[in-house]
């Protein structure tokens, strides 16, 4: 299933700006969901709204294609399929 809980949301989200790391490893993406909320707090936010501003690299791991989408292609700097 390409999900997760609900109930982690706050506190990854909270991880993520509390940190600010330079880069994130998003291993099984699924849906995109924490690569995107990664995307949003650590761009974004910052005011850095295009792919060529963006100074966060969000890399992923995916083992099942299907779960792949446009999404992942344009938050993600690099998807890795095994």
């Amino acid at each position: 299933m390409p999900t997760s809980q609900l109930y982690q949301l706050n506190e990854i989200s909270e991880l993520i700006v509390l940190t600010a790391p330079a880069r994130v490893l998003d291993i099984g993406s699924g849906f995109g969901k924490f690569g995107f909320l990664a995307r949003e707090y650590l761009d974004i936010w910052e005011g850095r709204y295009s792919p060529e501003q963006w100074r966060t690299t969000i890399d992923c791991i995916e083992v099942y294609s299907a779960y792949i989408t446009p999404v992942h292609r344009h938050i993600y700097n690099t998807i890795y399929h095994i």
